[in-house]
């Protein structure tokens, strides 16, 4: 009998065939109107959800809508207003005026709610967001969505004019301790300038300063050539009056008559050079060396002519004797002429170095006092352009501040559509359920024949002799 079983058994297929589930459809009859019985009941009790959307333009004011730069600050603009439109800091500006946000526990936050239901995607190469709000109520999901969108263009323009305040207020501060700064700069300068000697305008008294101290040093300069060149006469004239070779030197043909001034001739010369040079005084000496000279040679014409015993040629030797002796005369004091102008020369130039040394002092005083005033006038200048920015940004801050109080903002908020609802109903809509409820259904009936065919299977297994006897008496004294 085992035997026949197990043959039985085995020739019995281990996998459950089609045909078995078309047999047993009465268990699909069963699982699938439950499924769409709970289904239904779902679809009565369960509160329906609506989902409203509204696409948001963020623009920059004065700026295009597409940017040609690329850089990490542009890329960020969006998804930057993306995190603040979803912040709890303007959630909770709009959860007063949404009715859904209401929490029935304290534990719970309605600005969590509220968050839960909201969600906000920046569109990918635009500045356009895409907002999502749910809601059991489809006017209280656009309200909600509307209520959020104005509380993010409130929260935009408060946090840009408090900014805006704060700035003022601290350009404000700076402007005024600027100006604290100027007057005590202007009382700086007013004591300099009233220590300088200085008068009228600083820069004309410094250059005349200047001037008279580079007059007196062109003197000064002068009066050291003159010198110098004097002492350098002075020793060619102590050598030519030292040589006994210039008492024979002449340079005109000399007359036959016995004359001294032979002698002196080179050291008049030179004084007439001196004189013509302007370093000695008088202006005779050229004049009576010509004279001389013409003398020396009408005499030399008359003595020809007439003879040495002529009236005329006698009234020319009387003249050139006379001239002679006088050139002779100074001749003899060259020296001491010469000395006497070289001292007073010395003199003059050690008063004018004493006079530059004193204009000096005076011109490096004036240049002080003018390089005090001029940095005294600099820091002023400084400051003065530094508080003058300062008001043209305390003035563009109000413009803008003025601005954003009439709702000019610098960032645009601009609704391009919505908030409008997506579907009638998001959940529980009624072919998508009873869709899934069929569904649930038919893998139900496929679950309960296949457990029920492997419960059948196992009932059927056959029993091992060898067990069955070890079995029995077990059986037996548990009977007994």
């Amino acid at each position: 009998m085992f035997q026949a079983h197990s043959e039985d058994n085995t020739a019995a297929p281990d996998q459950i065939r089609v045909s078995t589930f078309l047999r047993k459809w009465y268990y699909f009859a069963i699982t699938i109107p439950v499924c769409l019985g709970l289904g239904a009941a779902h679809y009565f009790l369960v509160t329906p959800t609506y989902v409203v959307t509204a696409r948001i333009l963020i623009q920059e004011r004065g700026k295009p809508l597409t940017p040609h730069d690329e850089n990490a600050l542009v890329q960020s603009f969006l998804p930057t207003h993306a995190e603040i439109l979803s912040s709890p800091s303007v959630i909770s500006r709009a959860v007063p005026k949404i009715p859904s946000a209401k929490v029935d526990s304290p534990d719970k936050s309605p600005i969590d709610k509220v968050l839960k239901r909201l969600e906000v995607r920046p569109l990918a190469g635009t500045n356009v967001l895409s907002v999502t709000y749910t809601d059991e109520d489809p006017q209280w999901a656009i309200d909600g969505l509307s209520e959020v969108i104005e509380s993010y263009r409130d929260y935009l323009s408060e946090r840009e004019q408090s900014g805006h305040q704060q700035t003022i207020v601290l350009l404000d501060k700076r402007a005024e301790k600027l100006r604290h700064e100027i007057a005590d700069l202007q009382v700086e300068y007013q004591e300099v300038r009233s220590q300088s000697p200085l008068l009228g305008t600083d820069v004309d008294a410094a250059s005349v300063q200047r001037n008279k101290l580079m007059r007196v040093g062109e003197e000064l300069v002068r009066t050291q050539s003159q010198r110098i060149a004097l002492e350098n006469k002075l020793e060619t004239l102590l050598a030519m009056q030292a040589d006994p070779a210039q008492k024979n030197m002449h340079l005109v043909a000399k007359p036959a008559i016995p004359n001294e001034f032979d002698q002196q001739r080179k050291v008049v010369e030179l004084l007439s050079r001196l004189n013509s040079e302007g370093l000695l005084a008088g202006s005779h000496l050229q004049t009576d060396l010509d004279t001389l000279l013409s003398s020396e040679v009408e005499y030399s014409e008359l003595r020809k002519s007439y003879g040495e015993k002529h009236p005329s040629v006698l009234a020319v030797a009387e003249r050139i004797e006379t001239l002679e002796k006088r050139l002779n005369e100074v001749a003899a004091s060259a020296q001491t002429i010469v000395r006497q102008e070289t001292e007073a020369l010395r003199r003059r130039e050690t008063r004018l170095a004493s006079l530059y040394q004193d204009e000096f002092t005076e011109a490096k005083k004036i240049d002080e006092y003018l390089v005090k005033q001029q940095q005294k006038l600099d820091e002023i200048d400084l400051v003065k352009s530094a508080h003058d920015t300062i008001v043209v940004q305390l003035n563009e801050l109000r413009v803008a501040d003025q601005a954003v109080t009439e709702g000019r903002s610098s960032v645009v908020v601009s609704v391009l559509d919505g908030p409008i609802l997506t579907d009638e109903l998001l959940w529980p809509q009624p072919k998508p359920l009873f869709g899934i409820c069929v569904l649930a259904g038919l893998a139900s009936g496929f679950c309960l024949v296949f457990a029920s065919e492997k419960f059948k299977q196992y009932k059927q297994q056959p029993v091992d002799p060898s067990r069955a006897s070890r079995q029995l008496p077990l059986e037996f004294g548990r009977t007994a």
